[in-house]
C-alpha cells in the first residue's frame, strides 16, 4: 500500500525520502520548514512522471536545488521535466563543458556523452547560460545551502578525464555529505569504492553519519571502510537495481570477496532496502524483516512466480520508498516504508 494519507511532515524535522523501484532511484531531502532538494529522478508509473513530483506535490514547500549525479538512466530519466516545473531551482551537476582536462580528444565534450544522456546535460547548460543564478556545479568542495543545511559535494575532482562519461560514469558521480546542525547524512550516489579513498583524504570522518543512502544499489565494488567503519545504528539504505540483481545476497564469490548484502552487515547491524531487484509476495506487508541468509534462499519474502511485469510502469514504483525523519541532534524520529519494502537484519533472532 501507500504511504498513508495521515503521513504529515514535521515541520521541525528533516526529512530524507529514498525512492528505487528496481531500475531507478530518486533522493529528496525536506529542510524545515518546506526546502526541498531534489538529487537525480526517474519515471515511472501510468504517466510516466517523475518519482520526485508527487512527493512534493503533496507536501508543498520551495524546490530549490535540482541535482544530477551522474549520466546513467536509472539517474537522469525525468530530470528535464523537473527542470520544466521548478523553473526556479539551482540545477547542480557536474557538466562535461565544465570539466575538460588537458588530453580532450574532441572540440564538443559533450559527444562523451552516451545518445540518452545529452539532452539532460544540453539542457542544464541551456539553463545555466540563460540564468546564472541557476547554476551549481557539483565538483569536491562545491557546497551550498538548503534552508540551513549546508550540502558538499565529495567528488569528483576537477577536471574530469573525458573518457570517463563515455566508459566508466560511476566514477565521476557527485556524492554529498549534508550537514544540518548536528546531523550528518552521507549520500553515496554510484561512487564505487576504488574512488572513496581519495574521498576520504579530503575529507575526514565519512564514517561519522546518522544515515547514508549506500553507494550503487549496494553491491559489492562501492562498499569502503573509509565511510563503513562506524557505529552499528547508523541508518543505512540501499535502491534496488533489477538488470544486475543488485544488491546480491550471496556468500563469498569466486575472487573470494564478499557480497554486497554481507559486506554492509558487517558493518551496521540492518540495512533498509526500498524494495527487491524484484517482485515478492509481501509487498503489502512493508517493511518485510528478514536475514541476508533468508533472502538468499529466497524463503522469505517469496519471490513473486510472475516477475516479467515491469514495475516501472506500474503506479507502485512511485510508492518505493523509505523516508526517515531526524532531529536536529541526528537522531531518527519517524521511519515511514513504502510497499515492497525490506529490512535485512545481521542476526536471525531479530526476525520476528
Amino acid at each position: 500500500m501507500a504511504l498513508p494519507e495521515t503521513h504529515q511532515l514535521d515541520p521541525d524535522l528533516l526529512y530524507m525520502f529514498v525512492l528505487g523501484p528496481c531500475k531507478g532511484e530518486t533522493v529528496l531531502l525536506r529542510v524545515p520548514p518546506g526546502h526541498w532538494m531534489v538529487i537525480d529522478s526517474f519515471k515511472a508509473g501510468t504517466h510516466r512522471r517523475p518519482a520526485a513530483e508527487p512527493i512534493i506535490t503533496k507536501y508543498g514547500g520551495q524546490v530549490e536545488v535540482l541535482a544530477l549525479t551522474h549520466p546513467h538512466a536509472d539517474h537522469f530519466e525525468g530530470f528535464i521535466d523537473l527542470i520544466d516545473r521548478y523553473d526556479k531551482a539551482m540545477l547542480g551537476c557536474v557538466h562535461p563543458r565544465d570539466s575538460r582536462g588537458t588530453r580532450d580528444l574532441s572540440a564538443d565534450p559533450n559527444t562523451r556523452l552516451k545518445e540518452a544522456a545529452k539532452p539532460a546535460y544540453t539542457r542544464i547548460w541551456y539553463e545555466w547560460e540563460q540564468n546564472h543564478a541557476r547554476r551549481q556545479t557539483t565538483f569536491r568542495g562545491d557546497n551550498w545551502n538548503v534552508g540551513e543545511a549546508t550540502v558538499t559535494s565529495l567528488h569528483p575532482v576537477r577536471p574530469v578525464n573525458p573518457r570517463q562519461w563515455s566508459d566508466d560514469p560511476n566514477t565521476i558521480s557527485s556524492a554529498m555529505l549534508v550537514v544540518w546542525h548536528d546531523l550528518r547524512i552521507l549520500l553515496g550516489a554510484d561512487v564505487p569504492s576504488s574512488e572513496w579513498p581519495g574521498i576520504a583524504d579530503a575529507f575526514s570522518d565519512l564514517n561519522h553519519h546518522a544515515a547514508m543512502k549506500v553507494p550503487h544499489h549496494g553491491s559489492r565494488e562501492a562498499i569502503h571502510p573509509s565511510y563503513a567503519n562506524g557505529d552499528r545504528g547508523r541508518f543505512w539504505v540501499i535502491t534496488p537495481f533489477s538488470p544486475q540483481r543488485l544488491p546480491r545476497a550471496q556468500d563469498l564469490t569466486a575472487n573470494g570477496k564478499s557480497d554486497g548484502l554481507s559486506q554492509v552487515l558487517s558493518f551496521v547491524n540492518e540495512v533498509r532496502l526500498t524494495a527487491l531487484p524484484y517482485r515478492h509476495l509481501s509487498e503489502a506487508d512493508a517493511p518485510v524483516v528478514t536475514t541476508r541468509e533468508r533472502l538468499r534462499s529466497e524463503t522469505h519474502p517469496r519471490r513473486a512466480p510472475d516477475t516479467t511485469v515491469s514495475l516501472l510502469s506500474s503506479d507502485a514504483a512511485l510508492e518505493r520508498q523509505v523516508v526517515i525523519g531526524f532531529d536536529r541532534n541526528g537522531s531518527v524520529i519517524q521511519e515511514w516504508y513504502g510497499p515492497g519494502s525490506v529490512r535485512v537484519t545481521s542476526e536471525e533472532s531479530h526476525v520476528p
